[in-house]
């Protein structure tokens, strides 16, 4: 787990350094923009581990473990598309992630 944490983290600092290049450039003949597209939080893989969180099993002695200690976020995925128009025809799609947090992912 820790490779793909260095590679997020190796990915946001990418998105910013890009972000900070495109935003600092020196004005040019066309401006260069930048538009909000979208923005969610949560995705279908979130909703499964979620769901997983509804089931349980049944001790011997009869008394019901439930899933949801172990499959419960305490921080959903938040994720932000931008768009940054370079030329009339050309942009760069791009986004930014904050990945989730829970117990059961350490």
């Amino acid at each position: 787990m820790r490779e793909r944490s260095g590679n997020r983290r190796r990915y946001r600092a990418i998105a910013l350094l890009l972000s900070a290049f495109l935003g600092a450039s020196p004005a040019t003949a066309q401006e260069i923009t930048t538009s909000l597209i979208g923005m969610h939080q949560g995705s279908p893989l979130s909703d499964r581990a979620r769901n997983l969180g509804d089931g349980g099993y049944e001790l011997q002695s009869g008394s019901w473990v439930s899933f949801n200690q172990w499959y419960h976020a305490s921080w959903v995925d938040l994720h932000v598309d931008f768009l940054t128009q370079l030329t009339e025809n050309t942009g760069i799609l791009w986004g930014l992630g904050t990945g989730e947090k829970a117990e059961k992912y350490s």
